[in-house]
């Protein structure tokens, strides 16, 4: 019975991928390393993933899509949104084979069927922390370059240039890009491309949600609608915030560092005090 139930679960994906045929030729190249492996599954599992009840396809959008656009920006969202669920199907298959395999593998009850899907449903849960681990660097990768980025910007609006002309000085000059600066870049795209300035600084709310992006944003916005003396003060007011906000994040994290490093630094105490009076009890023991 157990190998039966194992030949249903493992016949899945080859099934899934006669059927995906020639249909399944997506861009691997626009996936990460590590987004979906092995890319050789990947029509199989676009099969899997369309078969999904539109509720639940509707209600991981909803949960997924703020993090995947901040990841791979609003055009491509849509693609990854769909590898993603892609994987996440593949997870599920994964998790019943699995158990499916440790059942027969353990001659146990045929009430271990009844876990086969819940080997499943944790395998798919699991499958979005490398999705929230990317969004959590990301996020940093943003806030770590928002400081140096409105310092450069009020020093360049304050020497008298429009604040599109500094934005487009800062993003195109020569160095090591970073993530801000990608995102501004294609703000500038958009804006060249025909797009008003709102529009265009709107999306780059909606793509990055942080803080410091968002009232960076607004004030930009608000300077577009009102004009106005303002904007350099504002600017030079954010660019002071952000520093004190950077300055006590690295604090926090080095005091989190710390307290992590207690427990070890107490073990090694205690062996180092282990092997310094082992010796004497040993030569006490010897004397009796």
């Amino acid at each position: 019975m157990w190998l039966a139930v194992l030949l249903i679960v493992a016949v899945i994906v080859p099934l899934m991928h006669m059927m995906a045929g020639k249909q399944a030729r997506l861009r691997p190249a626009g996936l990460l390393p590590d987004e979906f492996s092995p890319l050789a599954l990947l029509p199989a599992a676009l099969v899997m993933e369309s078969f999904l009840p539109e509720r639940l396809r509707a209600w991981e959008a909803e949960r997924l899509m703020p993090r995947i656009v901040l990841i791979h920006g609003t055009r491509e969202a849509a693609f990854h949104l769909q590898v993603h669920l892609a994987a996440k199907c593949l997870g599920f298959w994964l998790g019943m084979l699995m158990t499916a395999f440790l059942g027969m593998a353990g001659d146990v009850k045929p009430i271990w069927i009844l876990t086969i899907p819940a080997g499943g449903i944790l395998l798919y849960l699991l499958s979005d922390r490398q999705l929230d681990s990317r969004y959590r660097e990301r996020t940093r990768e943003l806030e770590r370059a928002f400081p140096g980025f409105v310092s450069k910007l009020a020093l360049l609006v304050g020497a008298g240039l429009h604040v599109r002309q500094a934005i487009v000085r800062i993003v195109r000059e020569p160095g090591p890009g970073n993530a801000l600066n990608r995102e501004l870049a294609v703000v500038l795209d958009d804006i060249e491309g025909g797009m008003t300035e709102q529009q265009a600084y709107s999306d780059l709310a909606e793509r990055c949600r942080i803080r410091e992006i968002a009232n960076f944003t607004g004030i930009l916005l608000q300077h577009v609608r009102l004009g106005g003396s303002q904007l350099l003060f504002e600017l030079r007011r954010m660019s002071s915030e952000s520093w004190d906000i950077r300055k006590n994040s690295a604090r926090r994290q080095g005091e989190e560092a710390s307290s992590k490093l207690v427990f070890p630094l107490a073990v090694m105490f205690i062996a180092v005090i282990m092997v310094s009076i082992a010796p004497a009890f040993l030569s006490i023991s010897a004397m009796k």
